[in-house]
This record gives C-alpha cells, sequence and structure tokens, in this order.
C-alpha cells in the first residue's frame, strides 16, 4: 500500500508551522460571540489545542505531564511571586503550575 499523497495528509502530520495553520481552521470563524453556543465551540477548540499538543509532543521527544492547577491562585506563595516578579495573577498562576510540574517530575533543585 502506498503512502497517502501530500493532498490527503492531515495537516497535523508535518511541522509545528503547520499545526498552527490547521488550528486557524478550527477556530470560531470571524469571532461571533452572539451565536448561542460560542462558549462551547472555544471549548471544544481549547480541548483539541491540548489533545493535539499532547499528541504531537512525543515526535520532538517532548514529555507531557498533568498537573493540577487547584490553589495556584489563592495562595501566600501566588502573593510572594506576584509582589517579588511583579507579574500579573494569571502569569504567576501559570508560572506556579509549571514550577509544580516540574517539582512532581523529580527536579528537587526547583523548590
Amino acid at each position: 500500500m502506498s503512502p497517502p499523497s501530500p493532498s490527503r495528509r492531515s495537516p497535523w502530520s508535518r511541522s509545528p508551522q503547520w499545526l498552527l495553520n490547521g488550528l486557524k481552521l478550527v477556530w470560531v470563524r470571524g469571532g461571533d460571540k452572539s451565536h448561542e453556543n460560542y462558549n462551547h465551540r472555544v471549548m471544544v477548540f481549547r480541548s483539541s489545542i491540548i489533545e493535539r499538543i499532547a499528541l504531537k509532543a512525543p515526535l520532538y521527544s517532548i514529555e507531557v505531564k498533568y498537573v493540577s492547577p487547584r490553589g495556584t491562585t489563592n495562595s501566600d506563595e501566588h502573593n510572594e511571586l506576584m509582589r517579588k516578579y511583579r507579574l500579573d495573577r494569571h502569569t504567576a498562576s501559570a508560572y506556579l503550575i509549571a514550577l509544580r510540574g516540574l517539582i512532581t517530575n523529580g527536579n528537587k533543585h526547583y523548590e
């Protein structure tokens, strides 16, 4: 059986640039927020991005770890990071989530 022709190949089977172009096709056209199922479509899009990144990561030798974001926003550590590094609350939460992922991976020098 011959390999599929380039025109039939999925856009997800190529380089990261093709991945971004393929995601543009999935996004809600024109950002029509007045549509009744807009929030559902956005959540489906978000989930599809997470799934596709998780599936493609091993091809680039990237290990995917899932970390619970629970308790990252309302904590003393969060407030300390915001003041120390002058971060907004969302960036500080993302930093804490990434730090949790590194610590659970066995990298104790990040504590």
